[in-house]
């Protein structure tokens, strides 16, 4: 690994991780908790190494299709290291940096926050809270934007929607006014048609 073979690193690590993996029952059952203390010393430094190596893996290979694959492992391998240590710093550290790449921001405030708990002083974790903090803000900067467009939009066509209701009322009060007019004239006339009925039947 401090040779900077990566690649050879990962293959020595998941070798050591065959040699202390075990079955459930062999792990339940047969493991006194002592045994099972002796093999976390071990798998421990190997998950927080192999989640080293893929971040190491990803910055080399930035922008290639393997960049989420990468991310997935170091997460993976951090997580495993946290259930044996669940305030491990450099779990923490890799896998919040692994998801603020990933663009996991609830997840790599969640774990970067931990770790800046435990390390105030760490300069590689208050780097990476730095740098959520500026995506958190652009985060919710797009947001803002977003949704201002969506009511703005939402605005014009609720303006838009009135002026049309508006215009088929002002149609509509012509033609209201037209019947009206209509019915006046045709009782009149059945006023008038009456009144003559009644001339003649006189004559």
């Amino acid at each position: 690994f401090k040779a900077k073979n990566i690649e050879k690193a990962i293959e020595w690590y998941q070798r050591a991780l065959f040699h202390v993996d075990f079955d459930e029952g062999t792990w339940h059952f047969e493991f006194t908790n002592k045994n099972r203390a002796d093999v976390n010393v071990v798998r421990l430094p190997v998950y927080l190494n192999l989640a080293a190596c893929y971040l190491v893996q990803r910055d080399l290979k930035d922008g290639s299709d393997k960049d989420d694959e990468l991310l997935s492992k170091v997460v993976e391998n951090a997580d495993l290291a946290l259930k044996i240590e669940p305030e491990n710093s450099k779990a923490l550290y890799r896998g919040g940096r692994a998801l603020l790449l990933s663009g996991d921001l609830d997840g790599a405030r969640e774990k970067l926050t931990k770790a800046a708990k435990h390390h105030p002083a760490d300069r590689n974790i208050r780097e990476m809270l730095a740098v959520l903090k500026t995506k958190l803000a652009e985060q919710k900067k797009e947001e803002k934007e977003r949704w201002g467009g969506r009511l703005l939009d939402e605005s014009k066509e609720t303006a838009a929607s009135s002026k049309t209701v508006s215009k088929h009322q002002q149609l509509q009060k012509p033609i209201e006014g037209s019947s009206s007019a209509l019915w006046w004239f045709a009782v009149v006339l059945i006023g008038v048609v009456l009144a003559l009925g009644q001339l003649s039947f006189v004559e």
